[in-house]
């Protein structure tokens, strides 16, 4: 008996099974501890979120009807339209802030995320300022001028976003460098004929290129939201001037042709990043980026012409003075208001094209992928065979075996480092040079609590 006791623990202790390495160890132990109660909270505020949301639905929305019918006779029905898209406004901003949460909780490639929850914050701004708006008009032109600079910080983003998806500044200007050199030129060619333009050439130049053209439009936008401001306090904003003609004392007529000429060319640059590396971005992963640039365009875009519209459709009389207030107060109300219908269709097209799905292992048709070299072949309009024929290296993306906390990934979608970084660089008027980020942007093993 003793010695079949004794073949049974020889047996155990040559199983590796039973080795004390193997033994789960207090500091395991903790870690998991600490894991599944960080779970338990972010459950715990996805339900508490999903609580508010249900109450604020349930009891919002017939408290918003019930003041839209006992105002729908007073003040010319601007309480009636500011109560009716408040419920707009109470589905939309549930909608895009649980993503913003979904991705703070699954902080997994901080390098690219951090640019996708700036964007997403857009819609809810959006519909947010036009909603106040509509019930404090005097405030309005301070209030769309805040949405303008955001608005201008999304663009830089999302630029920004791309070059993240490329594996950082070094990998993209590589990238494009192989790229056909048509993507550097501007059209139409009489302008480069004349002198007025040259051709970007591809590589580090048309990157440096692209960061100026849309980090103008944040700085230009940030200083001329500080003019209006002071314009509306003196007076000299005036921005129902131009109803009846060109009035040359009216700042808004300044304002509006610099912002014009300025937001035009950023997104001119956006156009061009774009087409430059949409191949890139859908093989051999594809993240997409089609639908990801029709949002963003689409929020931008839209509203602007929509405006546009509105202001010629005042200006040919069809928008007309309801009661006491004249055709401009009509026409801003009319544009906030359809903002906010628009803001939810938005939020629930984000809700797809930015998922947070994406960023976790498995998401954007596998990216694992990234960590592999392809062979060429691929993209769009057989752009891979302007490739090396040593064959096609994917952008090397960070990304963490454990997500961050919500409090760092918070402050690091919070805080634009790089882009002040940029700004700084770009006001010395030297230029610089991409720095080669090889090291920083290798595939990260990482634990996510030692950054």
């Amino acid at each position: 008996m003793n010695h079949h006791r004794d073949d049974i623990s020889s047996l155990l202790d040559s199983d590796p099974a039973h080795h004390d390495d193997d033994i789960p160890t207090t500091d395991d132990t903790d870690t998991g501890t600490n894991r599944i109660s960080k779970i338990v909270c972010e459950k715990k505020f996805a339900y508490l979120l999903a609580l508010l949301t249900f109450v604020s639905m349930v009891i919002g929305i017939p408290i918003l009807i019930y003041f839209a019918f006992i105002h729908q006779d007073t003040n010319t029905g601007i309480y009636m339209a500011f109560y009716s898209a408040g419920i707009f406004v109470i589905f939309t901003i549930p909608i895009s802030t649980y993503e913003i949460f979904l991705h703070l909780t699954h902080w997994y490639m901080p390098d690219v995320q951090k640019y996708v929850v700036r964007v997403l914050w857009m819609v809810p701004i959006y519909s947010l300022q036009s909603w106040l708006s509509l019930r404090f008009h005097n405030a309005s032109v301070l209030l769309d001028t805040i949405r303008g600079v955001y608005e201008a910080y999304v663009i830089c983003s999302f630029v920004y976003y791309l070059i993240g998806l490329m594996g950082g500044e070094a990998s993209m200007a590589e990238t494009l460098r192989k790229k056909n050199a048509r993507y550097g030129q501007h059209s139409p060619r009489i302008l480069v004929h004349l002198g007025v333009c040259k051709d970007w050439s591809m590589g580090e130049e048309f990157l440096i290129k692209i960061k100026h053209g849309v980090l103008q439009y944040v700085v230009l936008k940030t200083l001329l939201t500080v003019v209006t401001v002071i314009l509306e306090a003196t007076g000299l904003y005036r921005e129902d001037s131009l109803v009846k003609g060109i009035d040359w004392k009216s700042g808004y007529f300044y304002v509006a042709i610099f912002l014009n000429f300025s937001i035009s060319y950023a997104l001119y640059c956006l156009v061009k990043l774009f087409y430059a590396i949409k191949g890139d971005l859908t093989s051999p992963v594809n993240w997409h980026p089609a639908g990801k640039f029709i949002c963003i365009k689409g929020i931008v875009f839209f509203t602007f012409w929509q405006g546009v519209l509105i202001h010629i459709l005042q200006t040919y009389g069809i928008i007309n003075p309801v009661g006491n207030k004249d055709a401009t107060f009509v026409s801003g109300c009319v544009q906030d208001y359809l903002i906010c219908v628009e803001m939810l269709f938005f939020a629930i097209a984000h809700r797809f094209t930015f998922t947070y799905k994406e960023y976790v292992s498995g998401g954007a048709d596998v990216w694992e992928t990234n960590s592999v070299v392809l062979s060429s072949g691929g993209g769009d309009d057989g752009e891979r065979d302007d490739y090396d024929n040593g064959g096609y290296r994917p952008p090397i993306i960070r990304h963490l075996y454990e997500p961050m906390s919500f409090s760092q990934a918070f402050w690091s979608s919070t805080v634009p480092n790089e882009t002040l970084s940029d700004i700084a660089k770009m006001s010395t008027g030297n230029g610089y040079t991409i720095v080669n980020q090889e090291n920083e942007v290798a595939l990260s093993t990482i634990n996510a609590e030692s950054i």
